[in-house]
């Protein structure tokens, strides 16, 4: 193949790829309804999914173009190909533990963003067990003040596989029926 049209080519795979890109990650925040979460929850999720789309595409066009330069330097880049395997599979390998933790610890908090379940100042009954009003909602834990006065902290992990009951939400009367 003439140079040229490797040149050619790197200039169609950048702005093609681009292009691609910016579709994918529009039909992608398109896709995904975030059901009952605020607009400032969604926006900052799709600006997130966007973001992770469109630094993946980055890095794919870039290492293809990459590619394509040593070729028409005269680099033979059948070895970085099996080099990128390779590494692509031993990452594969060792990434599966970490990030399993990671979505076993994190998931607990994407779905207080996806689900607004509770705000500070919500009196909410969580597990049954835990009533009172919310105070923080951090990282890792939930601190609920007790209508003793006490202090009660909650795993963010817990909540998330037990149930939450918000009493300052949801259903206050049918407005049809007369007292």
């Amino acid at each position: 193949m003439p140079i040229v049209l490797k040149i050619l080519l790197i200039v169609f795979i950048i702005a093609g790829g681009r292009w691609l890109l910016h579709l994918a990650s529009r039909l992608a925040v398109a896709g995904i309804s975030i059901a009952g979460a605020s607009d400032k929850v969604k926006e900052n999720v799709h600006r997130w999914i966007r973001g992770i789309i469109e630094v993946i595409g980055d890095a794919i066009i870039f290492g293809i173009v990459l590619l394509l330069l040593l070729d028409i330097v005269g680099i033979d880049v059948r070895p970085f190909l099996v080099g990128a395997g390779v590494v692509g599979i031993a990452a594969g390998i060792l990434l599966n533990t970490v990030l399993g933790m990671i979505v076993k610890e994190f998931s607990p908090r994407i779905f207080f963003l996806f689900e607004d379940q509770y705000q500070v100042g919500d009196y909410v009954k969580i597990n049954v067990f835990h009533e009172g009003t919310v105070e923080t909602i951090g990282k890792r834990v939930t601190k609920l003040r007790g209508n003793g006065g006490e202090e009660i902290i909650i795993a963010n992990t817990a909540i998330a596989n037990g149930t939450v009951i918000n009493f300052s939400r949801g259903y206050h009367g049918d407005p049809n029926k007369k007292a």
